[in-house]
């Protein structure tokens, strides 16, 4: 079964697993994101990109946009422009 509603989105655990916060800083709205995908620079881990698709969306593949963090997760900017909607 899948999340849905405000406990959508991402989250990140500093100590292996015990505790988890939820990320948010300039994402959507947790009651807005369906399924999310994560990627995590091989290069530099502090850079991660997350595809994040819509919930409300009746086709699956509709995305609310491209984000990326410079800062391990504590903040995100959306950098999808206008290339998906």
């Amino acid at each position: 079964m899948t999340a849905r509603g405000n406990a959508s989105g991402i989250y990140r655990s500093g100590d292996g697993g015990a505790t988890w916060q939820q990320l948010t800083q300039g994402l959507p709205s947790s009651e807005l994101i369906g399924r999310t995908t994560l990627a995590i620079s091989p290069s530099s881990p502090e850079v991660m990109y997350a595809f994040s698709s819509d919930e409300r969306s009746e086709r699956a593949d509709m995305l609310l946009g491209v984000f990326r963090s410079r800062n391990g997760g504590n903040t995100w900017t959306d950098i999808s422009g206008n290339h998906f909607r």
